[in-house]
């Protein structure tokens, strides 16, 4: 049977917050009643994430867990699921922060509102070509993407979501936006090189 739906949750420690999540997840996904795969990318937890998946798979075939070996950041977990996906359409999930979107727009980013909202949506074909060529590893890669995106001439479209917070975040603005920007500044050097 062919996948439609690809869905890559990049995890790191999230053995607690994991099942609940997963849980949605599927839920959402049986109702559609689209062939679909839920690929957790763990990326090096030392906790129990891994064997907590694997109990959820052995409920739920749709769910499968790609372990990383170590930690080596967001950018890397997601670009591994994308790339071993089997969906026509690939999406990922995650969080968002809206001082660190007016930051991005002014450095290059132009017409996406929310860069580094948690859910993406890709075609197998803009996947692959996309994540193929991504280089930054850490919580800067949604930027390189849609920045790769735009100069690839693709078309890209923001929709509404409707979003809860989940408590038990990661990433602070403050703590994380610092290595953010190095990041964004690098990949916009890279993609604007690779135009020339």
């Amino acid at each position: 049977m062919t996948v439609r739906w690809s869905v890559v949750i990049p995890a790191f420690n999230e053995a607690t917050r994991l099942p609940s999540y997963l849980e949605e997840v599927v839920g959402f996904f049986d109702g559609r009643g689209e062939p679909y795969e839920v690929l957790v990318v763990d990326d090096g937890s030392t906790d129990a994430t891994v064997e907590t998946v694997r109990a959820t798979a052995a409920r739920q075939p749709t769910v499968r867990v790609l372990p990383l070996g170590r930690n080596r950041g967001k950018g890397a977990a997601v670009r591994a699921g994308m790339l071993v996906a089997t969906g026509a359409l690939r999406m990922f999930t995650d969080a968002a922060g809206r001082v660190f979107n007016w930051l991005v727009a002014r450095l290059g980013l132009l017409g996406i509102a929310d860069s580094q909202c948690g859910f993406k949506a890709f075609t197998a074909a803009a996947a692959e070509a996309l994540f193929g060529a991504l280089q930054t590893d850490g919580f800067g890669f949604d930027v390189e993407v849609l920045l790769r995106a735009q100069a690839a001439g693709l078309r890209v479209t923001e929709v509404a979501v409707n979003w809860a917070d989940q408590r038990g975040s990661k990433v602070g603005v403050l703590t994380a936006s610092p290595g953010m920007l190095l990041q964004i500044l690098r990949a916009r050097g890279r993609v604007t090189r690779g135009r020339r």
